[in-house]
């Protein structure tokens, strides 16, 4: 079984547009009337001229990403944001370094480009050929210039004169890139074809390489790369791609978590004694109610043994038609915390996921999260009973 079910909400709406996918006319870049601050914060209104495409993969993975392209004479601006999996949690491989790459095994993006080989004349090495990209989620990049000609195998792209920065925030990775013109042997930017293929790379369960646009071809075939075209217009078209009633994702993590099936037919689903719970973790339970309540009263989900220091628990109050996360400790005195939330529904297969850190529990069902409860002492395993 899989060890951790739990997503955010799709947020943000943008107008759809028709998706221009590899064949179509070229999608339109503006021209950035000011260049974007590159510190990976995405400040507000920053990217609002810019163009913008919502939604990654074929079919359309539901897991939130989008990704934006401006440019002015000096740099081609790309900003890219997206979902990280709970707790900020990003995959990093044995070999992330910088020049690495095996970077593309980690949670990136991944660009490539084909300029027009006629305008390529300020440094004649980059005359051929095209040109791939890959920035890992921690900054690191690598960079390689693909049948440059002449015979030559690959060799590397210099990328030190590209300014990136990263952010990871409440579950959301933002990659921010200033990419000169010179870095693909232009004089400088001007009205041009661009053929460029942009992916998000997820590589925590399940991983995929997910296009923002998907191209008529592989990564090497240039010719069938998605068409963009610089223009000097002042203002961006926004383009979901994202299907009405799209689900949000469900994550399954290897984090440390305790999963649990429980087909209930009484009040109770049955207690979990004796179990250290790690935190930061999660408790993660596969549910079906079969058998409704003969009488009124709770229904247990699952509850952790009693222990002075912390205990913790999920239940179901059939009165009142809600579920309760409980937590008490220091019984001396008396503390506890109870969060009222959205019951899982009777007589069909759930799953419910709760989200434990040092100071915060969080609640999801059907991988949307419901609520979440700050605690008045750090958690930890041994706390918990």
């Amino acid at each position: 079984m899989k060890n951790l079910c739990c997503a955010l909400v799709i947020v943000g709406a943008l107008s759809v547009s028709v998706v221009c996918e590899a064949g179509c006319e070229p999608l339109e870049i503006p021209f950035a009337a000011k260049a974007p601050v590159i510190d990976g914060m995405a400040a507000t209104g920053e990217w609002n001229e810019a163009l913008r495409i919502v939604g990654a993969g074929k079919p359309v993975d539901s897991r939130r990403a989008e990704i934006a392209f401006s440019w002015d004479a000096e740099c081609l601006y790309v900003m890219a944001k997206s979902e990280t999996a709970p707790r900020n949690h990003l995959a990093t491989n044995a070999d992330s370094r910088d020049g690495s790459q095996w970077l593309v095994m980690d949670d990136s993006i991944e660009l490539w480009f084909d300029p027009p080989k006629e305008l390529r004349n300020a440094d004649e090495t980059k005359r051929f050929g095209k040109f791939q990209m890959i920035v890992s989620h921690n900054g690191n990049a690598y960079g390689c210039h693909h049948d440059p000609g002449y015979g030559l195998p690959a060799r590397d792209w210099k990328l030190d004169a590209m300014a990136k920065a990263c952010t990871v925030t409440n579950d959301t990775w933002t990659l921010e890139l200033a990419i000169p013109a010179k870095a693909f042997g232009l004089a400088k930017f001007t009205p041009m074809e661009l053929p460029l293929l942009a992916v998000r790379n997820f590589r925590v369960q399940s991983g995929v390489q997910a296009p923002f646009l998907p191209p008529g071809g592989g990564f090497m075939d240039s010719e069938n790369y998605p068409k963009m075209r610089l223009v000097n217009d002042a203002k961006g078209r926004p383009i979901d791609r994202r299907p009405a009633g799209l689900e949000p994702f469900a994550w399954n993590t290897p984090e440390a978590c305790i999963v649990a099936d429980r087909e209930g037919t009484g009040q109770t689903f049955g207690t979990m004694k004796g179990v250290m719970i790690p935190v930061p973790g999660a408790i993660v339970m596969r549910t079906k109610t079969t058998k409704k309540m003969e009488k009124k009263g709770w229904r247990r989900y699952f509850a952790t043994g009693f222990k002075p220091s912390g205990y913790i628990g999920f239940q179901e109050d059939t009165v009142n038609g809600r579920a309760m996360l409980f937590f008490a400790h220091h019984f001396k005195g008396g503390s506890a915390v109870n969060a009222r939330l959205k019951c899982p529904p009777d007589g069909r297969e759930a799953v419910l996921a709760v989200n434990f850190e040092p100071k915060k529990v969080t609640y999801y069902l059907n991988g949307v999260k419901q609520g979440e409860t700050d605690m008045p002492v750090d958690l930890s395993e041994e706390k918990l009973g």
